[in-house]
């Protein structure tokens, strides 16, 4: 694959009264659920739901993670996402999403 991060579903708005829900996917074992943390932070999220299947509710202002399989056998291979989502699929682009959006979090503060 060329691409290492990518964005699959657009953001959407949120205000302090809105829900937030943004999910990371990516193939198992490239550490997602050990950055999980740190990109909940830098995206001002107070949860994470691990190992999201695509169908169970979420809860608001939470990270949702999930692997590629898990996800494609819950949601589908083509989902209808309602939340902004990121694609990584090495653990190169996993370390660079989450320095990229904490230093994001730190520039906005």
């Amino acid at each position: 694959m060329n691409r290492s991060i990518t964005t699959i579903a657009s953001p959407q708005p949120t205000t302090p009264n809105q829900m937030k829900q943004i999910l990371l996917i990516g193939p198992q074992g490239i550490g997602k659920s050990i950055a999980a943390n740190r990109i909940a932070i830098a995206l001002g999220c107070t949860s994470v739901v691990h190992e999201w299947d695509g169908v169970k509710e979420l809860p608001c202002n939470v990270l949702a993670i999930s692997n590629y399989d898990l996800f494609i056998k819950g949601h589908g291979s083509n989902p209808n996402l309602n939340m902004p989502a990121l694609m990584v699929d090495t653990p190169q682009a996993l370390q660079t999403l989450t320095e990229a959006l904490e230093h994001q979090a730190t520039r906005n503060q």
